[in-house]
């Protein structure tokens, strides 16, 4: 034997010696082929048929998912990676486990046969692509060539060692794969050689010639199994370490579906006594599996969603929102008060959820620290559409989710928010998931956008569903929309402030936000808020809540200054709207917190929205700003709807040439895995105050709850330096000038 260990490790032990089973390197293996096991027998026709895969192929699953569980972390029998677990990672590994154990399998054709001895070459790539990218490291072949400095002319792979029997031995038996004997020898791989694991340099080339050759189902089949395979590890790696089972578990937790009463009954608390208008029952029994949900801010779309969700019990349901402060919002609105099982999922999640119920120990809660598992563990996911549609980019919470995700229905609200990537996410999700329901909302979207669903949905072989919005709500004259200059909007302020009203006044940047938010202090009006994205988390989450309370519980009148963050995580009625000039579908957002609460029944007067030219068009591009205004001209001066600002909308407005196909880093991958980013390159970076450091050490939701998200430009140069604490980079003392009245500015 060359290992000189007594026992194998998979993860870090404080008894090396006598280690805890999940641990060692057979008792992880064999919890995460178990796992995987479930997961493919109890759910694999259900995957298989989201997917829009053949059934037929339930067999060739199960075989291909448990085969690359088996063979995800067999690599690590290497000696350098038993260093790494008891003496850190100095000297570092000369390769990655995942390369070693598909090395493994190509230098032992005695286990190659007896993992795949019918010679399904779908099957077998489908295994070893998921066990090298299990870890999303693969970016391309040049990651084989050794780390220099591991301190070794060699790695020994002790395939010889007892605890490689014992894990050959209980695996066989699990999977039935015949001779229970089977015994393999210790490997050597040197690393002075020209090329070292030439073999797996050879396999990755015919491996990604082959897949440039595969069909669309193969390719799908492989996506499926890669992202099974590191569902499994992670509810095998996670669960018993934590004192569950993870096979128990996972049986009993995603078998917990949605049921009609539960979604009737958020839907009908939300009602409040209010008859369901026609509209919603239009949406709620939606023949289409893709359905087009076109309506104005206030017309009932969430409760109409819920109805259309009680349609699809049986499933888990994700209802997705474009930022952390809608799922938020979403979550208390709808799912809190009803105390319906249901999970709030999104970067910040933790921090909300803290918030909303009153600080309970977390630390304790099983939820919390199986975190990356609780999409499995509940009947509704309300969560930022990056929960879901990250899985296309192989983002780790996507595809953690991936069990959960592939028997679900969803909700993605307010989809014209989506930057052209993440539309392009979302295309790529509708054409991969054919089996599953699928809501779109969105107050308006641009002609192309609407194409491209369109031609996508026929070329699935089924119709678009498409709803328009309640008529008797949609054609209401609620708005009278004019230009104006800065005098106009303070006079017209002074106003209404005497006079008991409430005003939302929306810039498109922070700059404006907060010189327009000074400049109205300086003129005495009060009360005055000022809210807009770069806060401290905690302040933010109370500057939300502060706006909220002016607008809807306090009988005082209220200025409120802010930017975008208010398009889609205000629900609050404004008497006075001020905007800067921005793209049409963010003003048709902006308008819809203008006398929103108007009906049939309770009419009102149109109320007035003044136009600010911004001078510029940062943060949009002059080709929106100039559409805009043409837009402009045909709905000011006059009482409009929310129909007319749509349609004048698809009149003036040209439509942009059509995006090409957003490639996808988890269905274009192949035998490659990497993490690809869902949303257009942003212009912020999350930054801690160096005065904050201390706090927010204490732990990772303080980190959370201090992160500032900042423009990245003025310290492009210098903020790599910086030193990370989680997420985020520590700014040196004094470099951002804080308040927590206005927010962050940097400071030179």
């Amino acid at each position: 034997m060359i290992s000189p260990y007594r026992h194998l490790l998979a993860k870090k032990s404080r008894s090396p010696d006598a280690p805890n089973p999940s641990e060692t390197l057979p008792g992880h293996i064999l919890e995460v082929v178990k796992v995987s096991k479930v997961l493919a027998e109890s759910w694999g026709n259900v995957f298989l048929d989201s997917m829009s895969l053949p059934l037929s192929w339930e067999n060739r699953l199960h075989e291909a998912v448990t085969r690359g569980a088996f063979l995800h972390d067999l690599g690590k029998a290497n000696h350098q990676f038993q260093r790494l677990l008891r003496q850190g990672p100095t000297p570092p590994q000369a390769f990655r486990h995942e390369w070693v154990s598909l090395w493994v399998l190509l230098r032992l054709p005695v286990l190659d046969v007896c993992l795949f001895p019918d010679g399904d070459d779908v099957k077998r790539k489908a295994a070893l692509f998921a066990a090298v990218g299990h870890h999303l490291e693969v970016e391309n072949g040049s990651a084989l060539a050794p780390r220099a400095g591991s301190g070794n002319s060699r790695v020994m792979v002790a395939m010889g060692h007892q605890d490689v029997s014992s894990l050959l031995q209980q695996t066989s038996k699990e999977l039935a794969l015949g001779d229970h004997s089977l015994s393999l020898q210790d490997l050597e791989i040197d690393l002075l050689e020209d090329s070292p694991l030439s073999e797996v340099h050879q396999w990755m080339n015919d491996a990604w010639h082959w897949w440039q050759q595969a069909s669309p189902e193969e390719r799908k089949f492989i996506a499926l199994v890669k992202a099974l395979v590191i569902a499994a590890d992670l509810a095998g790696s996670a669960l018993p370490r934590s004192g569950f089972s993870a096979v128990d578990w996972v049986k009993e937790v995603l078998s917990r579906t949605c049921s009609k009463g539960n979604m009737e009954r958020l839907a009908i608390q939300r009602l409040k006594g209010r008859t369901l208008r026609f509209f919603q029952s239009a949406v709620a029994n939606s023949p289409s599996r893709v359905t087009l949900v076109r309506a104005g801010c206030g017309t009932g779309k969430t409760t109409a969603a819920y109805l259309w969700a009680s349609r699809h019990e049986g499933r888990k349901l994700f209802f997705c929102y474009p930022t952390t402060g809608t799922a938020t919002e979403g979550y208390a609105d709808y799912v809190l008060p009803d105390n319906v099982e249901a999970a709030l999922i999104h970067s910040r999640s933790e921090v909300d959820l803290e918030d909303l119920r009153g600080a309970p120990d977390y630390e304790g809660d099983f939820q919390t620290r199986l975190e990356a598992l609780v999409s499995w563990d509940v009947p509704l996911i309300v969560c930022t559409v990056d929960t879901v549609l990250g899985l296309v980019q192989n983002n780790r919470r996507g595809l953690f989710s991936f069990p959960a995700i592939a028997n679900g229905a969803f909700v993605f609200d307010e989809v014209h928010a989506y930057d052209d990537r993440m539309f392009g996410s979302l295309l790529r999700f509708l054409d991969a998931f054919r089996g599953v329901p699928v809501l779109l909302m969105t107050a308006s979207l641009p002609k192309e956008r609407f194409e491209m669903l369109k031609k996508l949905t026929a070329g699935l072989g089924e119709p678009l569903g498409e709803i328009e919005g309640p008529s008797e709500l949609e054609t209401i004259a609620r708005y009278e929309l004019r230009p104006g200059s800065l005098e106009d909007v303070w006079t017209r302020i002074h106003q209404l402030l005497t006079q008991g009203g409430k005003i939302l006044w929306v810039t498109n940047t922070v700059d404006r936000a907060v010189a327009f938010f000074q400049e109205a202090c300086r003129r005495g009006f009060k009360p005055v808020e000022v809210y807009h994205s770069r806060y401290r988390y905690c302040d933010r989450m109370a500057k939300h809540c502060a706006v909220i309370e002016g607008f809807h519980y306090n009988t005082e009148p209220i200025l409120a200054i802010t930017t975008q963050v208010c398009e889609v995580s205000l629900d609050l009625s404004a008497d006075l709207l001020v905007t800067d000039l921005a793209p049409v579908p963010s003003l048709i957002q902006r308008l819809g917190r203008l006398n929103r609460y108007v009906t049939p029944e309770a009419s009102a007067e149109p109320k007035t929205a003044i136009v600010l030219e911004p001078g510029s068009a940062l943060p949009y591009d002059e080709q929106e700003i100039a559409a805009a205004r043409r837009w402009l001209d045909t709905v000011c001066d006059r009482p409009v709807s929310q129909a007319d600002l749509a349609q004048a909308f698809l009149r003036s407005c040209s439509s942009r040439e059509a995006q090409g196909e957003v490639s996808s880093a988890w269905l274009d991958g192949g035998p490659f895995s990497t993490t690809a980013p869902l949303r257009e390159p942003g212009a912020t970076i999350p930054v801690i105050r160096y005065e904050d450091k201390e706090a927010a050490q204490a732990n990772r939701k303080q980190v959370v709850r201090l992160s500032i998200p900042m423009l990245l430009g003025p310290v492009a140069k210098e903020v790599e330096s910086w030193p990370r604490l989680g997420v985020a980079r520590v700014a040196p003392q004094g470099r951002i000038e804080y308040s927590e009245e206005w927010g962050a500015a940097w400071q030179k």
